[in-house]
């Protein structure tokens, strides 16, 4: 977002603008040929397939154990039911801040590398446009019409 603003106010309020050689990149394609990227990916789906099957598991003993507390419930009196479905609530819980924490690790994790990412691209665009003598350099995504 505070590149969008600080885009606009450069193009419309800088005073003289004399853009000569400007440039325009394909991020996204750069990113997802990423050889980095690639393997970011490769070891991400491996992480989440870890955390995913543990995941599955625990949800299965929890489903099987909400069936026998169910079918249960006529050979136990009210306190002692009671007390089983407190233990399966509480176990739930557990069982759902832990996707909570996965899933904030797996988004942590993303956003990370994708920093790390695109400051290596930055670095690399940077190089190329004082090397190449390039005023502006523009994600496909950016500029909204040019001429021819």
């Amino acid at each position: 977002m505070k590149l969008i603003i600080y885009f606009f106010t450069f193009v419309f309020f800088s005073l003289n603008i004399n853009a000569q050689n400007i440039a325009t990149i394909r991020l996204s394609y750069i990113i997802n040929n990423s050889n980095e990227f690639q393997t970011f990916l490769i070891k991400l789906d491996k992480i989440k397939s870890k955390y995913f099957d543990e995941l599955k598991n625990e949800e299965k003993q929890l489903e099987k154990r909400k069936i026998e507390i169910e079918n249960s419930k006529i050979l136990f009196n009210e306190d002692e039911y009671s007390k089983l479905v407190n233990i399966f609530d509480d176990n739930a819980n557990k069982y759902l801040i832990k996707v909570e924490k996965i899933e904030n690790y797996l988004n942590n994790n993303i956003k990370i590398n994708e920093k790390i990412i695109l400051k290596t691209i930055s670095l690399i665009i940077e190089e190329y446009s004082q090397k190449n003598k390039l005023d502006v350099i523009l994600n496909e995504d950016q500029y909204f019409i040019s001429s021819g």
